[in-house]
């Protein structure tokens, strides 16, 4: 019986608690040398979605050669500068 009781609470607290998603954030820098220049490009659920919209967006405005990208996990959206926000991680071109 303990047993049973175990495995219910196990499986009901494995059941309650919300997973949390992965977010991807995207930013492109059109001048790789002045973080002020940022656009943001969108939150994804991969790292790979997010690479392919930034390198998209890159192309499309015509910066791909003087611009980087970035993608950052799990952000902190409280910040308005996305340098100042908090992430897991951080990828960039």
């Amino acid at each position: 019986m303990r047993y049973l009781f175990i495995v219910a609470a196990v499986a009901y607290f494995a059941y309650a608690m919300p997973v949390k998603e992965d977010t991807w954030t995207g930013f492109i820098y059109l001048e790789r040398d002045n973080p002020e220049t940022f656009v943001p490009v969108g939150t994804y659920d991969s790292l790979e979605n997010c690479k392919t919209a930034a390198k998209f967006t890159l192309h499309n405005m015509n910066v791909d050669y003087v611009g980087e990208f970035e993608c950052a996990l799990n952000c902190d959206s409280t910040a308005s500068d996305p340098h100042l926000s908090m992430c897991e991680s951080r990828h960039s071109k």
